[in-house]
């Protein structure tokens, strides 16, 4: 049986969600950057395909995100329970909390 320590459990609710918010970002201004191109070259063919697809898989990301976060919240309502009996057991018995 593993145990964890309580730094563990509490970085493990902040960790997932971090990376995906900074791979949407990283999307979210690709979709910018190549907005601006459409704007300045007109509607070409190659940026109008481009946008496109670029639009697509953030409406993808977005479904992963929508999921990723129901997820999470409920990952985050364990790991909080969890936090929240280790500070009671700690003070109830004695022992220091890390």
């Amino acid at each position: 049986m593993d145990f964890y320590t309580l730094a563990y459990v509490e970085s493990q609710a902040v960790t997932g969600q971090t990376w995906g918010f900074i791979v949407f970002v990283a999307i979210l201004l690709a979709l910018l950057v190549l907005g601006v191109q459409v704007l300045r070259n007109g509607f070409t063919n190659r940026y109008r395909d481009l946008l496109v697809i670029l639009s697509l898989v953030v409406v993808f990301f977005l479904g992963l995100e929508y999921q990723e976060y129901n997820r999470m919240k409920t990952y985050s309502e364990d790991s909080s329970r969890m936090a929240q009996f280790l500070h009671s057991f700690s003070t109830e018995r004695s022992v220091p909390s890390e």
